[in-house]
C-alpha cells in the first residue's frame, strides 16, 4: 500500500491566517489558532481520500480556512472534515504537498486555568489505494494550545492563566 504521511500542527505567531487573543490563553477570553494539516502520499494514487476530527466543546469553528481546499464543519457534532478526493502518488515528495489550514477559537474557563487543554482531538486521514485496492490510514495525535512547531513559542505559553 501507499506510504502515508498526515502532520498535524497548530500556530499563533505565524501561518497562513491572521490570529487574534492572549498568549498565554486567559480564561474567559478568546484566543485563535490556525490549525494545518499536510498529507503526504508517496508511492500510489488514493481516492475517496478524507482527514476527520473534532473539536472539544470549548472550541468554535470560526469558517476561516485557507482557499483551494474542500472542508467543512458539522456544528451539530463538532467534526471537521476535510474530503481531498484524490491525491497523487509522490504528492509532498515529487510533486506539490496537499494541505489546508483553518481557524478556531479557543475560549478557556476557569476550571481550566493552569493546564493546556486540547483545541483538536485525533485526527484521522483515511483512502482507498487505487492500486491495492484496500483502505488505507494513519492517526496524528490530537493538539493542545502547546505550539511547539510555532517559532515564536515560549515554554509556559500553552498554559491557561486567570484574568
Amino acid at each position: 500500500s501507499s506510504g502515508l504521511q498526515l502532520t498535524s500542527r497548530v500556530t499563533h505567531f505565524t501561518g497562513p491566517l491572521a490570529n487574534t487573543g492572549p498568549i498565554p490563553p486567559v480564561a474567559e477570553k478568546e484566543t485563535t489558532y490556525t490549525i494545518i494539516w499536510t498529507v503526504l502520499n508517496s508511492s500510489n494514487n488514493l481516492s475517496s481520500a478524507e482527514v476527520r476530527a473534532t473539536l472539544p466543546s470549548y472550541v468554535r469553528w470560526k469558517g476561516i480556512t485557507t482557499f483551494g481546499e474542500n472542508i467543512s464543519f458539522d456544528q451539530t457534532s463538532g467534526e471537521v472534515l476535510w474530503s481531498l478526493g484524490k491525491v497523487s502518488a509522490g504528492a509532498g515528495v515529487s510533486s506539490k504537498t496537499r494541505e489546508v489550514a483553518f481557524q478556531v477559537g479557543f475560549f478557556p474557563s476557569i476550571n481550566q486555568v493552569g493546564q493546556a487543554p486540547d483545541i483538536l482531538s485525533e485526527s484521522a486521514f483515511s483512502a482507498n489505494d487505487d492500486f491495492t485496492i484496500a483502505n488505507v490510514g494513519v492517526n496524528t495525535r490530537s493538539i493542545s494550545t502547546r505550539l511547539s512547531n510555532d517559532p515564536d513559542f515560549k515554554s509556559g505559553d500553552e498554559i491557561v492563566v486567570a484574568k
